[in-house]
């Protein structure tokens, strides 16, 4: 499997080997789930990308793939997305505006306070660049179980190589996502891109776990 030099495209990837990562380092269930999502690029501007059709076309498409939590013992969802700091240099990439902040560096965090709780077309402008709406949809699902199967030693391989890469230190811990620490994420012992633009509307994170450099082979 070969991979784009530019780095904005690939959240499926950093989905699939991020989740591996989490599972391994803290002994949780994480999975990489794909869907739609949109995304605040600042004075009132919405970034869409919600073409489920795109799981059918060789294109691709305005999708998103992110992390979720999936252990049956946790009471609440977390979710995981380390691309979200690509946000501005995908926007600007694809023309589209941004304004204002720049966006976290990543989002790890509890489902229900990181993922407005509404229906897309209700998404209100401004809601906050540290913030994500996604919705995984059965299109997604089915791609992703596609995607996972025909790819399954290539993810095993650059799972490899970043846990190495992770183990030897050789990543800055600057880099390297961690749980928050201003609220204490239940564990496993408690109870329980393809990004192309779609739309943008008028009148309104994450930080990548490797470097481009083991992403990009």
């Amino acid at each position: 499997m070969q991979y784009p030099q530019d780095h904005c495209s690939l959240c499926h990837v950093y989905a699939v080997v991020g989740a591996n990562l989490a599972s391994i380092a803290l002994h949780r269930a994480y999975k990489p789930v794909a869907g739609l999502a949109a995304i605040d690029a600042g004075a009132g501007q919405i970034i869409y990308m919600a073409d489920n059709l795109a799981f059918y076309s060789p294109a691709g498409g305005s999708y998103h793939c992110w992390i979720e939590s999936c252990d049956l013992d946790l009471h609440e969802r977390e979710l995981l997305d380390f691309t979200i700091g690509h946000n501005r240099m995908y926007a600007l990439k694809n023309g589209l505006p941004w304004s204002g902040a720049l966006p976290p560096r990543y989002l790890w965090g509890l489902f229900e306070e990181l993922v407005p709780d509404c229906e897309l077309h209700d998404l209100p402008p401004n809601f906050g660049k540290d913030k994500i709406w996604v919705r995984e949809t059965d299109s997604g699902l089915a791609w992703m179980e596609q995607h996972l199967t025909e790819h399954l030693n290539a993810y095993v391989n650059l799972t490899a190589m970043a846990l190495k890469a992770l183990r030897k230190n050789k990543l800055s811990s600057a880099y390297v996502p961690r749980p928050p620490s201003d609220k204490k994420l239940p564990s496993h012992r408690e109870q329980h891109s393809h990004m192309a633009p779609h739309a943008v509307r008028s009148p309104a994170v994450s930080r990548p776990t490797f470097d481009s450099g083991l992403l990009s082979s």
